[in-house]
């Protein structure tokens, strides 16, 4: 319950008070109390994704109850959890690059809080755009505040891991082609 409470004046924090939050964020110890934040919001993403998905197809409740997969329903959570952890290290490792100051461990808090929007909202059509800008701003914001750096670095940071991610997809996307289909090229 003490999470759920955490999540809940976080995500105000973050909205009326983003340099406080940061601070605020800043003050936990380690990193157990981030990662079952990001857990717990994952989960009640998924439920508020179900929930949404009842009420726009109300009349097949009946149909969709019985039929409900709820691993897939609640599967988008592990992978945002470790994807959380990749993302992380690698963006610290960039803004070590970028001269930023802080850990580890904070790089990973700013992440991680910064993501809560996106955990909780991103399944929501018509906010999912506007929830993963603001999360972006988030990061940015407290790479800025935690990590002392200009914000255009930490911009580019972020820019960078946006591009390595964009990068790995293609090549993904290329190794899988030549799997199934025999030749991407």
């Amino acid at each position: 319950m003490h999470t759920i409470k955490n999540i809940k004046k976080i995500l105000f924090d973050l909205v009326k008070h983003p340099s406080k939050a940061f601070r605020e964020i800043n003050k936990t110890q380690g990193i157990i109390e981030p990662f079952f934040l990001v857990l717990i919001a994952g989960i009640i993403g998924c439920i508020l994704s179900l929930i949404f998905k009842l009420i726009v197809n109300a009349s097949l409740l009946p149909e969709i109850l019985t039929e409900i997969n709820w691993f897939n329903t609640f599967a988008p959570v592990l992978p945002a959890v470790v994807g959380i952890i990749i993302i992380a290290i690698i963006l610290h490792i960039i803004i070590k690059i970028f001269k930023g100051e802080a850990n580890l461990a904070t790089t990973y808090k700013i992440i991680a809080f910064a993501s809560l929007p996106t955990l909780l909202f991103s399944q929501l059509p018509y906010l999912t755009d506007w929830i993963i800008y603001l999360s972006i701003f988030y990061v940015i914001f407290g790479i800025v505040k935690l990590h002392n750096i200009s914000p255009i670095r930490a911009f580019f940071s972020v820019l960078i891991i946006h591009f390595l991610y964009w990068l790995i997809q293609i090549i993904v996307g290329f190794v899988l082609m030549n799997f199934y289909v025999g030749g991407a090229v």
